[in-house]
């Protein structure tokens, strides 16, 4: 479905970053996808698993802020709101 729709890159969030997360996050980077995990939109009921998983996604994909995904996507839309403006 993802390629089929010329989708690159996937952004996953959730909870249990040890689990489903990390799972989501190889099994797209499995299928040559972008994988970018935000550190604040993941979670667990360990601290200490959720912490060692980020540490372990963060040697195979993207893991950054929210703040960083939000400013690249206003980058990105500037050019294209600017011309539907004109």
């Amino acid at each position: 479905l993802l390629r089929s729709n010329s989708i690159k890159t996937v952004i996953t969030t959730g909870v249990v970053t040890e689990g489903s997360v990390a799972s989501t996050a190889r099994d797209a980077q499995e299928t040559d996808h972008y994988v970018v995990v935000p550190r604040d939109c993941v979670g667990s009921f360990s601290r200490d698993l959720h912490d060692a998983a980020l540490k372990v996604l963060a040697t195979r994909c993207e893991v950054v802020d929210t703040n960083q995904v939000l400013a690249i996507w206003d980058e990105v839309r500037a050019p294209t709101i600017a011309s539907a403006r004109s």
